[in-house]
Formats: structure tokens, sequence, C-alpha cells
């Protein structure tokens, strides 16, 4: 959706028609939200994951997780 302003924005919408018993529509409901940080927020996640997912595929050696003790909990 494009602002005023001229920004684009990313939108969702909640819609909702109330409709008579002969099903003529009596009013319709829309709601519009801005969802632009949610999907750079979510694009962000998607390629951290996809980051880290590269990393441990590539990884030759393993990972050793140890408590400050040096015991080895994975």
């Amino acid at each position: 959706m494009k602002m005023k302003q001229g920004e684009i924005i990313q939108v969702g919408f909640e819609k909702k028609i109330i409709y008579e018993e002969n099903n003529s529509v009596i009013q319709t409901h829309c709601i519009a939200t801005d969802i632009t940080e949610i999907n750079i927020a979510y694009e962000k996640l998607r390629q951290s994951g996809e980051k880290y997912h590269t990393l441990h595929d590539m990884m030759i050696q393993g990972v050793v997780y140890q408590d400050s003790e040096g015991y080895i909990l994975s």
C-alpha cells in the first residue's frame, strides 16, 4: 500500500461482511494493519537461521558444550 507521503508499506487485512437473511450485504468492515516491521523482523530471523544452518552443515569439527567446571554437557 502506498501512503500519502509516498512511503510503501506492507499491509494485512481483516474483513467481515454482514448479510441479511436473503444473502444481500448489509454492511462491511475492513481493518488494514501495517505489518512492514513484522515482515522485516521475520526476514532477518529467516536469514539468521539460514546463516547458522549453513555454518552447522559446513563444520568439519564438532562442537562441545562444557559447564564452568569442565564437564561436557553435550
